[in-house]
């Protein structure tokens, strides 16, 4: 709701809405419009789904002991209102065995499916953006996704190797905005996971 908010305030227009797959996008997408006061279109896009969720990488089997043997590096943990410490730890060092394609998720991607899945769907997005907006201005998507799909993203406009996917996924901050543009058919950053928009309560992260 904050984040919708702040759109409205800054007089923000997009011109369409992508919600991923999950509930919590549902959620996600549900509070912004609310606070936002603005229906627009909107359409299910299951190409903003998420590689996995915890529960899924804390109980796969299919993992190197190694994984879970040493704490992550590179990265920041904040556990304000979150699970406890050794859990997220567990969890980033997951996260990072399933990057290192240490472990493999049942009927999960791979790292590598993963970021063409997301680069795929960015480039089109953009493309049609470009391609259906008025004269001289792109059309503007909001997406509602999750922390993964920003990395992913921020790997695959960067081109960036996978060993930045997990310090990267490790800063996502909930209700953020990451910015991004098409310039000269490439997609480009324009700012990444912006908090101004949220009072030091409501900052959370994974």
């Amino acid at each position: 709701q904050a984040a919708g908010r702040f759109v409205r305030a800054h007089g923000r227009h997009f011109d369409r809405l992508c919600i991923g797959p999950r509930v919590r996008h549902r959620d996600t997408a549900q509070g912004l419009i609310e606070g936002w006061g603005v229906q627009p279109e909107h359409c299910a896009t299951p190409e903003l789904d998420e590689f996995a969720d915890s529960h899924g990488l804390l109980t796969a089997v299919h993992v190197l002991a190694a994984a879970d043997a040493a704490p992550p590096r590179g990265d920041h943990v904040d556990s304000q209102a979150g699970p406890p410490v050794a859990d997220l730890q567990r969890l980033l060092r997951r996260i990072g065995a399933w990057a290192a394609g240490d472990l493999v998720l049942q009927g999960g991607p791979t790292l590598r499916e993963f970021r063409t899945r997301v680069g795929l769907w960015l480039r089109s997005q953009l493309h049609e953006d470009q391609r259906h907006g008025a004269p001289g201005q792109a059309r503007r998507t909001l997406a509602v996704t999750s922390g993964g799909v920003v990395a992913a993203a921020m790997c695959e406009v960067l081109e960036l190797p996978d060993s930045h996917f997990l310090p990267l996924v490790s800063q996502v901050r909930n209700a953020s905005f990451t910015e991004l543009m098409s310039w000269r058919e490439r997609p480009m950053l324009v700012s990444f996971i912006g908090t101004a928009h949220l009072p030091a309560e409501l900052l959370s992260a994974i």
